[in-house]
């Protein structure tokens, strides 16, 4: 089975790298779709963060893939129903049954799996260590080293 596990991915943290190893685990392919995120300025550009992930991954039944515009068009192009997303918190929860609803009425039969985060990386957000990029802050326990060279050059 053939799954999707989006999102912008600005940057890949250990959580997400977490999710995509289990995740993986569970599916025959996982597709990493990395979304343009047109609405904010991202801190890496699209092409940066598909390279940070496929460093980073280890799992040969995952392929990265970057999209642009609706997640929904991006699945029917690619014949995909199944959604994988990982919660860290009951308000994850929330947020992600709104988005899930919506996307229904445009692909009616889209199903969604969600994975708790694991505790080590359940406080770990990309809005959090994007502010510690910016603040210089110690990232080694949040983000995967490729991500730490990339910034270091």
């Amino acid at each position: 089975m053939k799954v999707v596990y989006p999102g912008t991915f600005d940057p890949i943290t250990l959580g997400h790298l977490d999710i995509i190893d289990r995740a993986s685990s569970l599916f025959d392919e996982l597709i990493i779709a990395v979304a343009e995120n047109s609405r904010k300025a991202p801190l890496f550009t699209l092409e940066q963060r598909v390279s940070f992930i496929n460093a980073a991954i280890t799992k040969k039944n995952c392929r990265v893939v970057p999209f642009y515009g609706l997640l929904v068009d991006f699945m029917k192009q690619h014949n995909l129903h199944i959604m994988v997303r990982g919660l860290r918190v009951a308000s994850d929860y929330e947020y992600e049954a709104r988005i899930f609803h919506l996307n229904k009425t445009l692909l009616p039969d889209l199903e969604e799996v969600f994975l708790p985060a694991t505790t080590q990386f359940q406080s770990i957000s990309a809005t959090f260590v994007r502010d510690m990029i910016k603040n210089t802050g110690n990232l080694e326990n949040f983000i995967p080293k490729c991500v730490i060279e990339a910034l270091s050059a």
